[in-house]
């Protein structure tokens, strides 16, 4: 397995959902929140949540408690935040 990491979503209504991310397939913070919500997406879809799937506004997450060069360096159990609510 690569160079994993958790990632949370804090803040509006998907607050504390969590998904992995692998840091040898990101290149920016923004490859991290991609990630992060396309696999929430997808598990929306898989459930039959496509109109809430639809929803999502990819413009509004954002990570702003961390730069790359944290987030690359962090150790194994640290917690991404993905955030929507500033």
């Amino acid at each position: 397995m690569g160079n994993i990491r958790k990632t949370c979503i804090s803040g509006g209504l998907f607050t504390g959902y969590e998904t992995i991310v692998d840091l040898d397939n990101i290149d920016s913070l923004q490859d991290i929140v991609d990630i992060t919500i396309e696999n929430l997406k997808s598990r929306l879809n898989f459930i039959n949540l496509h109109e809430l799937s639809n929803s999502i506004d990819l413009r509004v997450y954002h990570i702003h408690s961390s730069n790359i060069g944290e987030i690359l360096i962090s150790e194994p159990q640290y917690v991404i935040y993905v955030c929507n609510h500033c």
